[in-house]
């Protein structure tokens, strides 16, 4: 699991990427996801719960649902708005 992380991450950067064609964009949507993800495992090494499959399994799907693509079209259109020239 240690090594898919990385490459599952890589493989959505570069997807998201290949739809907004902008580096700031993509990360102003990966990182949030990230820092959802390492805080939700910290604090379960903090309360002592066990990492079981349900658990990682939980958080998998947590993470999917901090990001669906309708606030990723929100954040799209709103750097959008406010790098346009006047």
């Amino acid at each position: 699991m240690a090594g898919a992380v990385p490459v599952v991450f890589g493989a959505i950067f570069l997807l998201l990427y290949m739809l907004f064609g902008s580096v700031p964009e993509t990360l102003a949507l990966i990182l949030p996801c990230v820092y959802a993800l390492t805080g939700g495992l910290v604090l379960q090494y903090a309360m002592g719960f066990n990492f079981s499959v349900a658990v990682m399994s939980a958080a998998i799907a947590s993470s999917g649902s901090t990001k669906p693509m309708t606030s990723a079209s929100g954040i799209s259109v709103r750097m959008r708005a406010c790098n346009r020239p006047r």
